[in-house]
């Protein structure tokens, strides 16, 4: 099937999950269990007030409190080029993001229930609000378009524009170095040409856009490296080891996804370290998994890293007396991401595997629990603190074991509910990173 039919293909089922998703948010506040609308105030909420300040005033750096400058300019700039408000911004964005989501799959070319996995994700609503995630996603989609056909236009400046909207295209160089090194064999790891490759197509835009960021900031504040400097004095983001057990101060359906979202970095992580160890052992790791899934898979687990070693550490524990890494920021990492996709395809592209298999998930799962709650297993009820992650987590096995559609749809209108409760926290101001 061609890509225009493809693109026919999906193009339905892309409006018809975002109509879907419309309809049970209205419903859901008809009937009062969402409590908000998306007006100016409201959808004034978290970092979109920070992003707003720069549209309106630039750049303002302040050694007394956060300032703006914690945030790349070109999201903020192209806010300012279309004259919109909150709302504008916000419809622009959700278009931005359907239109970037059908190029997607016109060459992906998911399974539709994978697609509305996908859509459904609780956290997508970051692509609807006036936040850079929707044109970080259209240019990630012009990557992985260059990559899979090997056009390393699209690749460049990708790059380029992505470097200059979210500091998380640090990500891509690890991602970029990994995919390149991994994909031929571990003796070639010293070859000039391979290095020339990543240099030229992959770290020189990375290199470009950062420092025009920086040049950028520095003219309009007079600071050097101003977003890196406050990122780590104000937001804490510089390099710590993990303290636990992590924590994070917000609401409990927003709690519950984030357990999901970190769930779904280990286990990621987990894949990219068996490749790991294969490619040590001088397998052809492209047996295994294309090159862009490579990528996708290296950059969640950049974005694991981030937060497991970069966040702050002031999320204070009464229970064991200090404070320990708060694991923010998960949630915008994984899931508001075209690499979230990319995982899930790659994942339900395996055959179903053994029962032993089956069960080394689930132990898996049980340890990661322990990032959380040191002591979860001591009672039952510290244990059904992680019901809800684990009934999903166990769904999604099921699926992938049996792939019956009607768990799948299941899933889907689950996660369309959460989805509009969580749209409601943001609009009610509350955190959701």
């Amino acid at each position: 099937m061609s890509n225009s039919n493809q693109l026919k293909y999906y193009l339905p089922l892309i409006l018809g999950y975002c109509l879907l998703s419309v309809l049970t948010y209205f419903i859901l506040y008809y009937f009062g269990f969402v409590e908000h609308l998306p007006d100016s105030s409201t959808l004034k909420s978290g970092d979109a007030g920070f992003y707003f300040s720069i549209k309106e005033k630039g750049y303002e750096y302040s050694t007394e409190h956060a300032g703006n400058v914690g945030f790349f300019p070109l999201f903020a700039y192209w806010w300012r080029f279309t004259h919109l408000g909150f709302v504008g911004i916000s419809i622009l964005n959700g278009l931005i993001f359907l239109f970037s989501l059908s190029w997607l799959c016109s060459f992906l070319k998911p399974d539709k229930i994978l697609l509305g996995f996908f859509m459904a994700s609780p956290y997508m609503i970051f692509m609807y609000v006036p936040l850079s995630e929707s044109i970080f996603f259209l240019f990630c989609v012009g990557i992985l378009y260059g990559l899979i056909n090997e056009n390393w236009k699209y690749v460049f400046f990708g790059v380029l524009l992505a470097s200059m909207t979210r500091a998380t295209f640090l990500f891509f160089i690890p991602a970029f170095v990994g995919m390149t090194l991994m994909s031929q064999p571990i003796d070639k790891i010293l070859n000039w040409t391979t290095w020339k490759n990543i240099l030229g197509n992959y770290l020189l835009p990375c290199l470009l856009g950062v420092s025009a960021v920086i040049l950028f900031q520095y003219f309009q504040t007079g600071k050097w490296f101003a977003y890196f400097e406050v990122q780590s004095r104000v937001w804490g983001r510089s390099f710590h080891w993990p303290v636990f057990p992590f924590g994070y101060n917000t609401p409990y359906w927003n709690l519950n996804g984030s357990y999901i979202s970190f769930w779904i970095g280990m286990f990621t992580a987990l894949i990219g370290l068996k490749l790991l160890l294969d490619w040590f052992r001088k397998k052809d790791i492209l047996r295994q998994v294309k090159n862009y899934e490579l990528f996708s898979i290296i950059f969640i687990c950049m974005s694991l890293v981030s937060v497991v070693f970069f966040n702050a550490i002031w999320m204070w524990n009464p229970e064991l007396g200090y404070s320990s890494t708060h694991f923010t920021g998960i949630n915008r990492y994984i899931h508001s991401s075209v690499f979230f996709l990319v995982i899930l395809t790659y994942f339900f592209r395996v055959n179903k595997l053994s029962a032993v298999q089956y069960l080394g998930i689930f132990i898996f799962t049980n340890l990661v629990w322990f990032c959380f709650d040191l002591e979860y297993f001591k009672h039952i009820q510290r244990y059904l603190v992680f019901g809800i992650p684990m009934i999903v987590i166990t769904a999604l096995g099921l699926y992938h074991a049996f792939r019956r559609k009607i768990l799948g749809y299941a899933l889907i209108f689950a996660s369309l509910i959460l989805q509009s409760i969580l749209y409601s926290y943001f609009l009610g101001h509350v955190q959701l990173d």
